[in-house]
């Protein structure tokens, strides 16, 4: 795997080197539980949401839309070229966004993503650029793409009232961004943490398994292995002999 080229339209999964032991995770599953749990702790902070069709998040076999560019501080995606040309905007889900009047250079800083910092940082300062964005570089991203422009939209509609003393810094569109990320991040604190640096790997009639220190997946593999069942596994783990 390591001394061959895969393009991410080769990739059907992904996988951590734990041990010598290949972790198969169910990137689109992984991404639809993730994507429900985040909507229903938003439900739970704005009970109005409830009354309105819940988002959808579509997956795409491709992890990356690295076009699209979020800018949380006006709450628009805007998709722009390698040159950074901004080619199209839009706010929130579908409200087109006057290129000319919000971006007059219709241009953006273009960006590669850094190898040890977080992809989340700011743009170099200029009038226009002075602003936080999130690139669409990974499978979280995609997530927090439909999330977020539900959020915009709802908050645009009056469908939910935002509390009256959020950081003086954020715009309004920056404080649902975080809102956002911070009901993506719940399933990975609850049901899916898996802390690596201290699993360990047993050894059984030629079968390797993961034992990862989290009472909700040791459970379930436990179980599994005792009832030789793998059906009972979380649905974003693949365990395989």
């Amino acid at each position: 795997m390591r001394r061959q080229c895969h393009t991410f339209n080769d990739v059907d999964w992904l996988g951590f080197d734990v041990d010598g032991t290949l972790v198969e995770y169910n990137h689109s599953c992984l991404a639809q539980l993730s994507f429900d749990k985040a909507v229903d702790v938003l439900i739970s902070m704005f009970p109005t949401l409830n009354t309105t069709p819940r988002p959808t998040y579509l997956y795409s076999t491709h992890i990356a839309q690295r076009c699209v560019t979020v800018d949380t501080s006006r709450g628009n995606f805007l998709y722009v070229t390698a040159s950074g040309v901004i080619h199209h905007a839009v706010h929130g889900h579908a409200r087109a966004v006057d290129i000319a009047s919000t971006y007059p250079s219709c241009r953006w800083v273009h960006r590669e993503p850094p190898a040890t910092k977080t992809h989340h940082q700011n743009i170099p300062s200029s009038p226009e650029h002075a602003t936080s964005c999130v690139d669409m570089w990974t499978l979280g991203d995609t997530v927090f793409a439909p999330l977020y422009a539900w959020l915009i939209d709802m908050h645009d509609a009056n469908k939910i009232a935002l509390v009256t003393n959020i950081d003086k810094t954020q715009t309004t569109y920056e404080h649902l961004a975080q809102l956002a990320k911070q009901a993506i991040g719940t399933f990975y604190r609850t049901q899916f943490e898996v802390r690596c640096d201290v699993a360990t790997v047993q050894e059984e009639k030629g079968a390797k398994r993961l034992l990862p220190h989290n009472s909700y997946l040791d459970k379930c593999i436990r179980e599994a292995t005792q009832t030789h069942c793998t059906r009972s596994l979380p649905p974003h783990i693949q365990m395989s002999a």
